[in-house]
This record gives structure tokens, sequence and C-alpha cells, in this order.
């Protein structure tokens, strides 16, 4: 389902639906007769998954290293805030 912001643009699902309509579009160019198996099916699906996990990976690390940040719980974590960051205009 798509998801809209307050401006009714839609919000990163496009890449996801990019993602899964890339795998369709080689899927479906792989097939020789028009109908893929369900083990090509299963391949491509496995793909875009792994993908997409990978993605989400990132982006969960990224937001945890972002929250120890803001937690100022390890002195490395201070001194990036406060001196290191202050000083980066596009980081």
């Amino acid at each position: 389902m798509l998801q809209l912001s307050k401006q009714n643009k839609p919000v990163r699902v496009h890449r996801s639906a990019a993602a899964i309509a890339n795998e369709i579009k080689k899927m479906v160019g792989a097939s020789e007769k028009g109908k893929p198996s369900f083990d090509v099916v299963n391949h491509h699906l496995s793909r875009y998954q792994s993908i997409r996990e990978q993605r989400v990976t990132a982006i969960v690390n990224a937001s945890n290293d972002l929250t120890r940040i803001h937690a100022l719980k390890k002195w490395k974590d201070r001194l990036l805030a406060w001196w290191v960051l202050p000083f980066c205009k596009d980081l």
C-alpha cells in the first residue's frame, strides 16, 4: 500500500516498489515460455528480500549510532556530538 506524506507525496515506498518491479522484470525476461516456474519465482523473490534486508540493516545500524550519540553515553559520543559534528556542514 502506498503511504503518503502530509504533502500527498510517496514516502520512500518507491524504492521497494522499484526493487520488486526490477526483479519481476528480470524474472519474466528470463522465463522461456512466459510463465516462470515456482523455483524461478522463489529465486527472484529471495534476491529481492536479500537486497531489502541489506538496506534495512544499514538503516537500523545508522539509527543505532545516532541514538547512541544523542544519549551521550560514551566519551566518544560526547566528543563527536560536541566537537566534531558542529563543524561538519554536510554529514
